[in-house]
């Protein structure tokens, strides 16, 4: 469960941002998620939940913008968006490294956007 380590570095970095500007509370944490980082929304909300108690973040509202995953096949050129395999699939790792070009179907790609993770911005009050 890497959601875990995510939010503590998460929470870390928001109280960061919040006492450089001299904010006694958080109200809002925006973060940008990539598709491929293979992060689970609701486990990531869960673990900021706990990491968040008894300090300035605790009842922050989490926003969470989904980017894209978007690949580049090497054989026919293709660019363009592509999904990951679903959460539940037990393979996903094994799948993730072989993704398929959806216009030609070959596996000689390369990821380019997706892979986003991290603080956009925070909202606080001083």
């Amino acid at each position: 469960m890497h959601e875990l380590s995510l939010a503590v570095s998460i929470i870390e970095t928001a109280v960061k941002a919040a006492k450089e500007h001299n904010a006694k509370k958080i109200l809002e944490i925006n973060l940008e998620i990539g598709d491929f980082t293979v992060v689970s929304e609701d486990r990531l909300r869960f673990a900021l939940e706990i990491t968040s108690k008894d300090t300035i973040t605790e009842d922050a509202k989490i926003n969470i913008e989904r980017t894209p995953g978007r690949i580049r096949c090497k054989k026919c050129g293709y660019e363009g968006d592509s999904s990951p395999p679903t959460e539940d699939d037990p393979l996903q790792h094994l799948i993730m490294s072989s993704l398929k070009c959806p216009q030609c179907g070959d596996t000689h790609t390369e990821i380019i956007g997706g892979r986003e993770m991290g603080v956009v911005d925070i909202v606080a009050s001083k």
